[in-house]
């Protein structure tokens, strides 16, 4: 098998001062790298229904003015349990908030990271626009980004619950199952073990605990039938010990309303995008949640889970295409794609070591980052290692394309 030796050269096919070090090279087994990360997902009681994406700290379905409405002393950051504990992982960003309608915030309310809009004006709300109105001392840190259209959420599946209510006065445990009314008082504590759960509503008082038993992933799917509020948490907690905000996920696809409150070990994901949510009391939320409307007045913190995100894509396809044996002969040119399910804008990072030459292709030799990776203005990313190798022989051109085009976004704008 005859080699092809190549020199790889400039995003836009702008060749480099210097040619970096020539290698030998199988432009299909490169390519190999270039494929995609499978997102993030999480499984629901249905195979074929997957909830989210969580993208951001919350978002609102609702296209009317307080979609989303935060007030007093609540706060937004961001964390990843992949990476270990919320203290060792918080950042005062990526606590991103984003709605199809209006954001208000009043008082003295800090998203740590940006705000989301169709309508990115700041101004008094009629009829859901503009997108952001604030007061008081409430703030953004990261700005404001605009959508390019409304985000749109699959409706969960229909949930049939079992014929069998449950009033748990002292503590309990269940195991995966069809439930009908699930209801904990008194202080008690129901703790559930690892699977799906069918139900048709749940509500904690008294200072009740719903616990989860950890290793494993519980979620819990609601109806909704013939109750007032399918969802009510106001007078309990949630107590996932695995800091883990995928292991707990409460899915509901009804329009009833909802009220949940957070806990020092609340780490869950909400997934209910067409009930109005009320978040109470000061306490924490450490996820992410889909809802139709959001209102939190009582100073309660919503920590992100930025491990729920889920990562823009970037693909490569070359030009011709190489020969049975996976060979190029010639100058080829490769396309790069950038896609994201993130409604705002994402650019392809162009290497340092690509764009200056002379330096090892496959790593940024001023970052110390793998060398391209495809970004949206939410900060999540998808990086590719040596996606520079992936050039055929000679001086190729390369493009690169997307939802947006790269020449409105790039990445010597963005990033300097």
């Amino acid at each position: 098998m005859s080699e092809v030796r190549y020199f790889p050269t400039i995003l836009r096919g702008v060749a480099p001062r210097t040619p970096c070090r020539e290698r030998s090279i199988r432009v299909a087994e490169l390519l190999a790298l270039l494929v995609v990360a499978s997102p993030v997902s999480l499984r629901s009681a249905s195979p074929t229904f997957q909830p989210g994406p969580f993208d951001f700290a919350a978002y609102a379905t609702g296209a009317d003015c307080g979609a989303i409405t935060l007030s007093g002393n609540t706060t937004t950051d961001s964390f990843d349990s992949s990476k270990g504990t919320y203290a060792q992982t918080k950042q005062l960003s990526g606590g991103n908030v984003g709605a199809n309608g209006n954001t208000s915030l009043s008082g003295n309310v800090t998203i740590n990271g940006f705000i989301a809009a169709l309508n990115k004006t700041v101004g008094t709300c009629r009829n859901g626009s503009p997108g952001i109105s604030i007061t008081g001392k409430s703030a953004a840190t990261g700005g404001y980004i605009q959508l390019s259209t409304a985000a749109a959420f699959a409706d969960p599946p229909v949930v049939t619950p079992g014929p069998q209510d449950y009033h748990f006065t002292a503590n309990a445990s269940l195991l995966p199952g069809s439930y009908g009314n699930i209801a904990l008082s008194g202080h008690s504590t129901l703790t559930l073990a690892a699977g799906t759960y069918n139900i048709n509503s749940i509500t904690l008082s008294g200072q009740s605990v719903l616990r989860l038993n950890p290793p494993g992933q519980v979620i819990i799917n609601v109806a909704g039938n013939n109750v007032s509020q399918p969802i009510q948490f106001s007078g309990g907690s949630i107590d996932n010990p695995s800091g883990t905000a995928r292991n707990f996920q409460l899915i509901y696809g009804g329009n009833l309303p909802i009220a949940i409150s957070g806990g020092s070990t609340s780490y869950a994901v909400l997934y209910a995008p067409n009930a109005a949510a009320a978040l109470s009391g000061g306490s924490d939320w450490f996820g992410s949640m889909v809802v139709g409307k959001l209102e939190d007045s009582g100073g309660a913190a919503i920590h992100y889970d930025r491990s729920l995100a889920t990562l823009p894509t970037i693909t490569a396809v070359v030009s011709p295409p190489p020969n049975a044996a996976g060979w190029n002969r010639s100058d080829a040119t490769v396309t790069f794609t950038c896609a994201d399910s993130c409604l705002c804008d994402h650019f392809l990072h162009v290497p340092r070591s690509t764009r200056h030459g002379g330096r090892k292709p496959g790593r940024d030799g001023n970052r110390g980052e793998p060398s391209w990776f495809c970004s949206n203005r939410l900060g999540h990313r998808q990086y590719r290692q040596n996606a520079s190798s992936a050039f055929g022989p000679g001086r190729p051109s390369a493009q690169c394309g997307g939802l947006e085009q790269l020449q409105r976004h790039s990445f010597f704008r963005l990033f300097g």
